[in-house]
């Protein structure tokens, strides 16, 4: 069986990098930004933290899964709070 916080890791890596990469694609499917700056620096960020939760990093594994879980906690409620506000896209 796959390992969840490797998963969750390369997971947030991809989608952090993505916007860095090739910010048209990422706005094709989430649709238009008003600061790409924004959205590359959360990307970053993300990505950031993709990197920390991967299990090699050298990190203590149970905190590693106590911060996995409250960095998606967290990350859900946003978009449940900002799509619910109309100020991001369902995707």
């Amino acid at each position: 069986m796959p390992d969840p916080l490797r998963l969750q890791a390369a997971y947030y890596i991809a989608t952090g990098v993505w916007p860095l990469l090739h910010v048209r694609s990422f706005m094709a499917l989430t649709g238009p930004k008003r600061d790409v700056w924004l959205v590359q620096t959360f990307g970053a960020l993300v990505a950031a933290l993709g990197a920390t939760l991967l299990p090699h990093s050298g990190g203590n594994r149970q905190q590693q899964q106590r911060t996995a879980v409250a960095c998606a906690l967290t990350l859900a409620a946003c978009e449940l709070v900002f799509v619910g506000r109309g100020r991001i896209s369902p995707i």
